[in-house]
Parts: structure tokens; sequence; C-alpha cells
């Protein structure tokens, strides 16, 4: 699966285990460090594959070789690939920000981020 495939809110379960794609991963100066390969973050934000983060909806058991299976996709129109091209964008349209804030399950900093600076650049709108 990749950033362009798995939408923000998708819910999978893995054995009985069932999580929810809440958002994309940041990549920081830590993955440079622990492989020893400076600008390896960079490299990974300019290629859009940082990966994401899923919270646990339902805990349970799970192993290697589970299969991953999507249970529901509330939002098939909103890839992770979608919000990171808004997030990196210099001057995002507020309304893209704004329907990526809604999407289902979003961790709320990323809400509150998506929210305030869709505010900013209406109030800057002539």
């Amino acid at each position: 699966m990749t950033e362009a495939e798995v939408c923000l809110g998708d819910v999978f379960r893995i054995g009985t285990v069932l999580i929810q794609v809440n958002q994309p991963r940041r990549p920081c100066w830590k993955i440079d460090n622990r492989l020893d390969s400076p600008g390896l973050n960079r490299v990974i934000v300019e290629l859009g594959c940082p990966g994401w983060y899923a919270r646990v909806l339902h805990p349970g058991t799970l192993a290697a070789g589970d299969e991953i299976v999507c249970d529901d996709r509330p939002a098939p129109e909103l890839t992770l690939t979608r919000l990171l091209a808004a997030d990196r964008d210099h001057r995002p349209d507020p309304e893209e920000l704004g329907l990526l804030a809604a999407a289902p399950g979003l961790n709320s900093d990323w809400v509150e981020r998506l929210e305030r600076r869709a505010q900013w650049l209406r109030s800057r709108r002539t």
C-alpha cells in the first residue's frame, strides 16, 4: 500500500485488530541519524512516501503473515498523497484544506493545523 492508495480514515483489519489511518508521518532528522544517511528525510518527503500512523480502534491479536483487509473507506477521495500535496503547497486552496480537515478520523492536531491555515489564507484573499 502506498500513500496514493491509502485514504484518511481507512479502517484495516489485521488478525483481530482494527486500526484506522489517522495521519501521515512527518519524517525528521531521526531517520538520517538512525540510518546514518544525511538527507534521507528530505528524499522521503520529496518522493511523497513518509508512511502513516494509525489508531487502534479494537485491540486484539495479530501475527506475521496475517492478511490486511480494508474494512471501511469513508473518504475514498482523500488519499494521503492529496493531504501531503496540500500541506506542501505554498498557497493551497482553503476549501481543499477545509475538506481535508473534515476527513473522518484525522488526528486533531492535523485538523487544527489545516483549519488554521485555511483561515489564514482566506483572510489574505483580495
